[in-house]
């Protein structure tokens, strides 16, 4: 967690910036490849990036990143616990049930941003055809 908390510390308004911040969210990425909360986290940082030149190549990276997080949950298990409608019944039920939670906004959230820069995506390659 605390090199999460570093990651989302750093900058990221110059190129520099963003090549460190890259270079440490691909070794943290090694590290735990299946880390949601991580993937998450990078999935943000991509999305925070301006002054981007290729916003195709951007779009793409967020794509591939919404990818990592969605396939990082187990849907399954997700969809069976949530079913459920049963109040948690002492502290370790209800952390499951908060972790549980926050592993759905997550995996909302990377539909829904890799939706947006799909759709973007296809705007831009429109744009593309109609100026050639």
């Amino acid at each position: 967690d605390a090199k999460l908390k570093v990651l989302s510390s750093l900058k990221q308004n110059t190129d520099e910036e963003r090549a460190e911040w890259k270079k440490l969210s691909m070794s943290l990425k090694t590290e735990y490849p299946m880390y949601t909360t991580l993937l998450a986290k990078i999935l943000e940082g991509m999305l925070s990036q301006n002054n981007i030149e290729d916003k195709c190549h951007h779009l793409e990276e967020i794509i591939d990143a919404a990818d990592d997080v969605i396939d990082s949950i187990d849907k399954d298990e997700l969809a069976k616990y949530l079913s459920q409608k049963s109040p948690p019944e002492d502290d370790e039920e209800e952390k499951t049930k908060n972790q549980m939670e926050t592993t759905r906004e997550q995996l909302a959230e990377a539909l829904y941003q890799k939706g947006l820069a799909l759709a973007e995506v296809e705007s831009l390659k429109k744009e593309r055809k109609s100026v050639d």
